[in-house]
């Protein structure tokens, strides 16, 4: 189905003057989602000591993996509310991409997911933004990694016209509209020193140039993604499906002609096959084929047959919002909810392994309490008086404190009411 949400929107003039900050100082904190309500702790089963309750297990242990087989194309991805809108977002994510991003890696796969997510967090100054959200930090991430390949591509670019002499292309960095203002010139050293000059890397961008030139077509959209084109057509009252959409941003617009022939022949491929549709439902139900539409899903069936697929599951030419669903969809997702899951199960981890030691403190303080109990009866031989299993001994030697100065006399009453006490404190 399609999923396109007001998932973003800017803030106030005051917020949007906002400068970008660097992803370690002036990045903001974003909040973290409300956490559901737990079940009420089970009764039906107690254990001897807390200690000997089966360990934690993290959220993320345990996960479905991906199926191969394919099913229904569909709309995967959430988008920003509007055309306006949705062109400040991506500008926004790539000024702060390339202000920020670590230059001293090789590729976008290389930068750590926290990094990522301290450039995310700038775009808070401008937007309010969901990035709990996994389809919103995939937009992001698609976007974030898009920004840097081209960036890098034109710091490559510049460092071609100097590599005949690395001497001089080390001494010469790109100009700050390019290389940005607050870049230093070791990064630059790196790029020339560690990258460029790699023979693998070389080969790689040999093997890119070829693949480009055997791309059969390209578009007439620029940087607006493929459902925006739709959705700006659609405000001006034009009714457009998604194949006519993919049709116009395949034809140069002033002279309404096609850009190549190639593209012509998909195009066309695909309005035939819809018009098939069409008819075919029109002599099912004795409906005029005016009152006949083609849903979005059907539509995509169709452009998916023609077009083909790429990486992830994507059908070509649509960018990244327009995938083949999978028949068994995975229950993980590389995002920042995945990562704060983890954090909370690390520092629940942690307060488990506190309240261990102090439980093991507060029985080795009882169990010596015992020892001495049982030490001073064995002198009596059964002679005389003896201590009473529950007589309050007002010795100091045989009192329990724990580090709260809390006394534990009364045997395992002191323990648990200590441990409630703690249960309550957290």
């Amino acid at each position: 189905m399609v999923k396109v949400v007001d998932s973003v929107k800017t803030k106030n003039k005051k917020q949007r003057s906002a400068p970008h900050a660097p992803r370690s100082q002036h990045a903001p904190q974003t909040q973290e989602a409300p956490r559901p309500q737990e079940a009420p702790l089970q009764q039906d089963h107690q254990y001897e000591q807390p200690c000997d309750q089966p360990p934690l297990q993290s959220p993320h242990r345990h996960q479905e993996s991906r199926s191969a087989s394919l099913a229904t194309p569909h709309i995967e991805q959430k988008l920003v509310a509007t055309v306006e809108i949705q062109n400040m977002f991506v500008n926004e994510i790539g000024l702060i991409t390339r202000a920020n991003a670590p230059l001293n890696v090789n590729g976008w796969k290389k930068v750590t997911l926290e990094q990522k997510m301290d450039m995310a967090k700038a775009l808070k100054f401008k937007f309010d933004v969901d990035l709990e959200d996994p389809d919103i930090w995939e937009f992001i991430d698609g976007h974030m990694s898009k920004s840097y390949k081209e960036w890098k591509a034109k710091l490559h670019k510049h460092f071609k016209e100097y590599a005949h002499d690395l001497q001089l292309a080390r001494a010469t960095p790109p100009t700050n509209k390019v290389f940005v203002t607050h870049r230093k010139i070791e990064e630059w050293h790196w790029l020339v020193d560690n990258l460029y000059t790699d023979e693998k890397y070389q080969k790689r961008c040999k093997a890119n140039v070829n693949n480009r030139k055997k791309k059969e077509y390209e578009h007439t959209g620029g940087s607006r993604p493929f459902l925006k084109h739709k959705e700006a057509a659609e405000k001006e009252g034009q009714h457009v499906t998604l194949i006519d959409n993919w049709n116009n941003m395949h034809m140069h617009r002033d002279k309404g002609v096609w850009i190549n022939e190639v593209a012509e022949n998909k195009g066309k491929k695909m309005k035939a096959a819809m018009a098939m549709y069409i008819q075919q439902e029109s002599a099912s139900s004795s409906n005029p084929s005016e009152q006949i539409s083609v849903s979005d899903v059907h539509q995509l069936g169709i452009m998916t047959k023609e077009l083909g697929i790429g990486s992830g599951k994507r059908i070509r030419g649509l960018g990244s919002n327009l995938r083949v669903e999978t028949s068994s969809r995975s229950t993980s997702r590389y995002s920042k909810t995945s990562m704060i899951e983890d954090e909370r199960y690390n520092k629940l981890s942690e307060t488990v392994e506190k309240l261990c030691d102090i439980v093991k403190q507060l029985q080795a303080g009882i169990n010596d309490r015992s020892r001495k109990k049982r030490k001073r009866n064995s002198k009596y031989n059964g002679k005389g008086p003896r201590l009473r299993p529950d007589s309050s001994d007002s010795d100091s030697d045989d009192s329990t404190t724990n580090h709260h100065g809390d006394n534990l006399q009364g045997g395992g009453d002191g323990l648990y009411t200590g441990l409630e006490d703690i249960g309550h404190g957290h």
